[in-house]
């Protein structure tokens, strides 16, 4: 298994090339991790831009589907490639600090938690670790563009 290349963009990319939002979200000093019903890991919030859908738009639909926040502040950080395989993906990550969590709507998401760190058990191992990691970097002033 190949590690997957993360290529972070200096400029925004078209909304139109864009085809996924992730979200950084902090909580009460933690970090949330959401778990699809359908496996035993975690994953960042984030999911699917749809058709003719706008990413910020995308980001606080996604958002809700995934931690149901009630209120919350979302910005985004970076536009970003990741490639594994061959095959390359298109995303916005964003910065969502999060005041107060309501109940989760139906949707694939069975849990929410709340970690201080990257959780063992992931689900996009080759390439969520280092998306955490550079997304902190970047909201700390770590990581120039």
């Amino acid at each position: 298994m190949t590690q997957a290349t993360i290529t972070i963009h200096r400029n925004w990319l078209a909304d139109e090339q864009l085809q996924l939002v992730a979200m950084l979200c902090s909580y009460n000093g933690s970090w949330l991790w959401v778990r699809n019903r359908q496996r035993t890991t975690w994953e960042l919030p984030g999911g699917h831009i749809e058709m003719g859908e706008a990413p910020i738009n995308a980001a606080h639909r996604e958002l809700y589907e995934e931690t149901g926040a009630k209120t919350y502040r979302l910005e985004p950080l970076f536009d970003y490639t990741v490639e594994i395989d061959g095959a390359f993906s298109y995303a916005r990550m964003f910065y969502v600090d999060v005041d107060e969590l309501g109940k989760l709507p139906p949707s694939e998401i069975e849990e929410v938690r709340a970690f201080n760190d990257i959780p063992t058990k992931l689900t996009y191992k080759r390439v969520q670790p280092d998306l955490f990691r550079l997304a902190i970097d970047f909201r700390a002033g770590k990581l120039s563009l």
